[in-house]
């Protein structure tokens, strides 16, 4: 008999083995610890046990599903009329039985207890305060398509995809040439590559997430006058040592002011950023955009990232959310949902 309820103190332990038997894909990390996991998701100041419900077969948990609100625009509290499941993860031997569906459910009941109007099944960088730098690879996009065809299971329960994200990499021990022009020539002859601390100016928001991480802000600055030309941080991604074999770190957005584009100097950035960690012994670089972002798609292959993997966020169709909303009030109502 399958029973649902809230986060315990003590189930870390459970969701520490479901993990890491689910058998989820390379946008995952393997090897997880409950240190790990209480670091990185049950020690977030904004974690509330109510939106983490756990599917309990006798008195082992076979699932869990994980929702929370979105954060303000001025990124400094939770609360926003938007909100994400941002983890739902059934044990295989425990799949198409319904516990998947009763879940998703049940967060969407959560959230709907908040007030949040606009519900998103999978979450990005912008939405999800839990697992950077344990699903994702660089940064959360979605649920990875290998990872429990969630495809099929969010078509089923009426969800429909909205955003697609591509997830790229590049090994940086591969001896692969970097490209050469004469752009490139000569951004390299009047431009310095800086390295600095990037919490210096960052938000609530951005320390709860990437702060738990070793973080780099990368400049590309002109020689002379210092003047900073593009900039992007990267992220250590340790916990993926395991499942990639390699030490790696995750790419975060490259920033270019519009005076500054169309002189590569995104391009000789990555270029630099490359051979700086290659020297620190890190291998592999991940990154992951929107299908859509041509631009960034383009830089990225041109410096010598290889498309790997995929994701996607879901939205409820029109259908699926009445539906929601007529549970709702035959509960309100004192009738069987």
């Amino acid at each position: 008999m399958i029973s649902f309820r809230s986060f315990h103190n003590s189930d870390p332990p459970q969701i520490t083995a479901l993990w890491e038997q689910s058998n989820l894909g390379q946008g995952a990390a393997s090897g997880v610890t409950v240190d790990a996991l209480e670091f990185f998701v049950f020690a977030q100041p904004f974690f509330d046990r109510k939106g983490f419900i756990v599917a309990v077969d006798e008195d082992r948990i076979v699932g869990f599903v994980h929702a929370m609100p979105a954060v303000h625009a001025d990124e400094t509290k939770l609360g926003d009329s938007h909100g994400s499941i941002v983890a739902l993860l059934v044990h295989p031997e425990s799949r198409n039985a319904g516990i998947g569906s009763e879940l998703l459910k049940r967060g969407v009941e959560y959230l709907a207890s908040l007030n949040v109007e606009s519900i998103e099944f999978g979450s990005t960088t912008a939405t999800n305060g839990f697992y950077v730098g344990l699903y994702g690879g660089s940064m959360p996009c979605g649920f990875r398509d290998p990872d429990g065809d969630f495809a099929a299971f969010a078509h089923k329960l009426g969800w429909e995809p909205s955003k697609a994200f591509i997830s790229y990499q590049k090994n940086l021990a591969a001896g692969t040439r970097d490209p050469v022009n004469v752009k490139l020539i000569a951004n390299r002859r009047k431009t310095t590559l800086d390295a600095t601390d990037p919490s210096n100016d960052a938000s609530w928001w951005w320390m709860t997430r990437f702060g738990r991480m070793d973080s780099v802000m990368f400049s590309l600055l002109e020689k002379s006058s210092r003047e900073p030309l593009a900039s992007c941080s990267i992220f250590g991604l340790d916990l993926f040592i395991p499942k990639w074999g390699q030490r790696a770190a995750g790419l975060g957005q490259i920033k270019i002011s519009d005076e500054h584009a169309g002189n590569a100097y995104d391009l000789s950035l990555l270029l630099e950023m490359s051979k700086y960690l290659r020297e620190q012994l890190i291998t592999l670089l991940d990154a992951c955009v929107e299908e859509t972002a041509t631009a960034e798609i383009k830089l990225l292959e041109v410096a010598g990232f290889k498309e790997c993997d995929r994701g996607t966020v879901y939205r409820m169709t029109d259908e699926t959310r009445a539906a929601y909303a007529q549970q709702r009030q035959s509960v309100a109502d004192g009738q069987p949902s």
